[in-house]
């Protein structure tokens, strides 16, 4: 046997989806891509379809600390910012196990959010989630800290796709029990 080579063309994974631009660059947008590729939409209404009618699954209330001021006195208060639960879904989960401290445990998760850009959501902000609470679910919440929203417009300049939102990187840092 002579010398052999072997190689491999993967034009035809990316070709699809290069005109997407920067949404190959998240998971989440990766995913809807991919989504939008399987139904053969490409960059039609994704979100009139029954497919994408549910993708944001979860629900999130957001706090935020805000100046207040009684009197003469100035202070900080603890406020609720949006009126009714906003439609979002977490993903990318990366999980710790429960570590034990010198006073109590702990477990800590870095996860990440997708939302509309509508969402009043800052650095710094209390975000409340309940898991499936868009399906009508009735979990328990989670809360988490946000981090800095990234903020994705829609790939072809226009509202037409319903593909802008925002990504919030979101961390839990909880005593278990409470």
């Amino acid at each position: 046997m002579g010398d052999t080579s072997i190689s491999y063309d993967n034009s035809a994974v990316t070709a699809g989806t290069e005109k997407w631009g920067s949404w190959n660059a998240t998971q989440y947008g990766s995913q809807l891509v991919t989504m939008a590729r399987m139904v053969g939409m490409g960059e039609c209404m994704l979100f009139d379809n029954p497919v994408f009618g549910n993708w944001y699954t979860d629900t999130v209330d957001i706090w935020r600390m805000v100046p207040v001021r009684d009197g003469n006195l100035d202070g900080m208060e603890r406020k609720k910012i949006n009126q009714n639960p906003v439609p979002c879904r977490v993903y990318e989960t990366k999980k710790e196990g429960p570590a034990i401290g010198e006073n109590a445990a702990r477990e800590r998760a870095v996860e990440k959010l997708a939302c509309d850009l509508a969402a009043d959501i800052r650095a710094g902000d209390e975000l409340y989630v309940i898991r499936g609470g868009n399906l009508g679910h009735a979990n328990q919440g989670v809360r988490y800290t946000a981090g800095p929203p990234a903020r994705y417009y829609d790939p072809v300049g226009s509202v037409s796709t319903g593909l802008a939102h925002q990504e919030v990187g979101l961390l839990r840092d909880n005593i278990i029990g409470r």
